[in-house]
């Protein structure tokens, strides 16, 4: 039993610590161009970002599992129900707010 819960527990903090890395991997660099360069259109992808930080996590869950699912653009990658799927899902649900916390942060 202890090894069950272990394993869980193991199995958990793989899975998030993947979704924070990849967050990370493609949040900083986006909030580094935010803070850096002027562009057309760059208050309309801050305020996407704050936007998506409000959606449920109901309809991102349903648009990754028609996006991952086999008749989905990505199924033919068979990624429905594994841990790497649910590390993009959690990675996907925690970047709008990580790039506007790191917006925030970077442009002091």
């Amino acid at each position: 039993m202890i090894e069950d819960i272990l394993e869980v527990a193991l199995r958990s903090i793989a899975v998030s610590g993947l979704a924070a890395v990849l967050a990370t991997a493609w949040g900083i660099p986006i909030s580094l161009k935010l803070v850096t360069d002027e562009f057309r259109g760059k208050k309309f992808v801050l305020d996407v970002f704050r936007a998506l930080v409000s959606v449920p996590t109901v309809v991102v869950g349903l648009a990754l599992y028609f996006l991952f699912s086999r008749s989905g653009p990505l199924g033919r990658l068979r990624l429905l129900y594994t841990p790497l799927a649910i590390s993009i899902g959690q990675a996907v649900l925690i970047t709008p707010l990580l790039v506007t916390f790191a917006y925030r942060a970077l442009e002091r």
